[in-house]
């Protein structure tokens, strides 16, 4: 499946205490980026609710690609004047991760079994 589909790198981006006047204006300003293949805003429940936008940005680029973290990174430079919150599994490496995790979990069953 995927050589025939590419999973695009995406990201929730939701911006607390704006308008939505506000909102819109910053929708406008990802959404005409050239790295951002498609943004998902409108006035729903579901991405504006008690003075917050919820974004739904799809870049162009591949997850794994570092042209995707550039560009979540320059959104998230660009509203540094907001109270932002970004959910977002792009540039996190999760087979690091899992070592990391496996190595602790190592050390606490061999110090168990050595007790």
């Amino acid at each position: 499946m995927e050589s025939e589909f590419e999973t695009l790198g995406s990201a929730k981006v939701m911006i607390a205490n704006i308008s939505y006047d506000e909102a819109l204006e910053v929708a406008d300003e990802i959404s005409a980026r050239d790295d951002v293949q498609s943004l998902t805003f409108d006035n729903t429940t579901e991405h504006y609710n008690n003075a917050s936008a919820l974004y739904d940005v799809t870049f162009n680029y591949p997850e794994s690609d570092d042209r995707c973290l550039t560009a979540l990174n320059e959104i998230k430079s660009s509203l540094t004047e907001h109270d932002l919150y970004v959910s977002s599994t792009i540039g996190q490496d999760l087979s690091k991760t899992i070592t990391d995790e496996m190595t602790v979990i190592i050390v606490i069953v061999a110090a168990g079994i050595y007790m």
